[in-house]
């Protein structure tokens, strides 16, 4: 590890924003709408956000986020800027959200019909 180095950290699936959403529902036992908004509509939806007294639940530098890739790079791959520095394997999504996800299911941590066992 050399310091001065941007580091690209991801796990071992690259997801679109849709399914990492259809995912949670799916994990939390939730079924939501969820439709398309173009950019420019976020935007526009985001601006009275900016003027609460409150945190904004959209902001318009969120919606530029949502806007661009986060892939770990080619580049970074082949630098070796990646979990592989730290002697680190991503583990799958599959893998860890079962064992946080139930909580947020309609009766939450006492469905337990749906509770993972525990990790020791």
């Amino acid at each position: 590890m050399k310091t001065g180095r941007i580091y690209e950290l991801g796990g071992p699936q690259i997801e679109t924003h849709r399914e990492l959403l259809a995912r949670v529902q799916r994990e939390a036992g939730r079924n939501r709408p969820m439709l398309p908004l173009p950019s420019g509509l976020a935007k526009l939806m985001a601006l009275p956000f900016a003027i609460l007294p409150f945190p904004p639940l959209l902001t318009s530098d969120q919606v530029n986020l949502l806007g661009v890739d986060n892939v770990v790079s080619d580049a970074a791959i082949k630098d070796k800027r990646t979990f592989a520095a730290f002697g680190i394997t991503p583990t799958a999504m599959d893998t860890i959200l079962p064992t946080y996800m139930y909580r947020y299911r309609k009766h939450g941590q006492f469905d337990r019909d749906n509770a993972p066992a525990p990790v020791l």
